[in-house]
């Protein structure tokens, strides 16, 4: 999975097998699995949750107005500063 994505699994990833065959390794039959928001979130820690996730798995939908840290991969939480005028 990790030579599909072009980089390494981080944090609550796992990779899914369509078949349920595990060492049927082909890219058709692979799935990437994230796990969801961790309960009991602050709502602005639901927002930077939200933004690593988009930046990870959607990064076009950012439309350049947020930038995700590289300490997403090591599953940190960053805060992010607030978006320029134009992205509001």
């Amino acid at each position: 999975m990790e030579n599909v994505l072009g980089r390494y699994l981080v944090g609550g990833e796992t990779v899914h097998h369509l078949n349920g065959v595990r060492d049927d390794n082909r890219p058709e039959n692979l799935e990437l699995w994230a796990r969801p928001h961790p309960t009991g979130i602050r709502a602005e820690d639901a927002v930077v949750w939200a933004q690593e996730v988009l930046g990870l798995y959607a990064p076009e939908l950012l439309n350049g107005c947020y930038s995700v840290s590289s300490d997403v991969v090591t599953s940190t939480r960053v805060r992010t500063p607030p978006p320029p005028p134009e992205c509001v």
